[in-house]
């Protein structure tokens, strides 16, 4: 069994339908989102529209819950010219997205498991408890082993940091599968998964995808995306804006 991870695909929907291509000439037989499929970008409705086509598993990321009256991004303080950015472009991801759209959206479970020929995966956002903890590609050994729903999991994915990984802790994989559509480790390809479970075996491949990033870019602006500097910047760079 060929499992592909992707996450944090943030309103990105050129790089969405690269990764998803991609992903289907490596023969991919099962696909699970890891969250955060709007925010920061261009295009939310499409994306939105081509994830929910996919009838795939998706997990609860804090871009998905944001859309729960009680947790609009205008409640909170905003931290960064990241975050500043996504506010000011709330309002249009709001026009752009129908009730339904963001009803289905904070719908989604905040964590999911299965088992493939033995194998437990985990699946989630950000954490286990919660869909905003950061944990980055050089945390402690002591907190990637937290990571899990089970005594049993012998992989736990997920995404939230934008920084692809692959660690062994305690006899466990844990995985994240970066960012889909905005990149922070400085390669500004978009980044997904492949998990291959074969006979109780398994093993974990991380796969970067060229995209038509400038098509991205013109398509911000063509939108009316506030914000689509700092979009752009990343898009080229891979780097977080600030």
């Amino acid at each position: 069994m060929r499992i592909g991870l992707f996450s944090d695909i943030h309103s990105n929907y050129h790089a969405l339908e690269a990764v998803l291509a991609d992903m289907q000439n490596r023969g991919v037989d099962r696909l699970v989102c890891l969250g955060d499929l709007t925010l920061k970008g261009p295009l939310p409705k499409e994306c939105v529209d081509r994830v929910r086509e996919l009838g795939c598993p998706v997990v609860l990321g804090n871009a998905d819950a944001a859309y729960d009256p009680n947790l609009h991004p205008v409640k909170f303080p905003v931290r960064n010219q990241s975050q500043e950015a996504a506010l000011a472009d709330f309002d249009r991801h709001l026009e752009a997205l129908s009730a339904a759209d963001q009803e289905w959206l904070r719908s989604f479970p905040l964590t999911y498991s299965e088992s493939v020929d033995g194998v437990r995966l985990d699946f989630f956002h950000a954490a286990p408890h919660h869909y905003y903890v950061l944990m980055m590609p050089w945390a402690a050994n002591e907190e990637l082993e937290r990571l899990r729903l089970s005594n049993e999991t012998r992989a736990s994915a997920f995404g939230h940091c934008h920084r692809p990984f692959v660690r062994t802790v305690v006899g466990r994989m844990v995985v994240n599968a970066g960012s889909v559509g905005i990149p922070f480790d400085g390669d500004p390809r978009p980044s997904y998964a492949v998990v291959d479970v074969e006979a109780g075996a398994m093993a974990v491949e991380i796969v970067r995808v060229a995209y038509d990033a400038e098509a991205a870019i013109r398509t911000a602006i063509s939108v009316g995306m506030k914000g689509w500097e700092l979009f752009a910047h990343t898009a080229r760079t891979g780097l977080f804006p600030g």
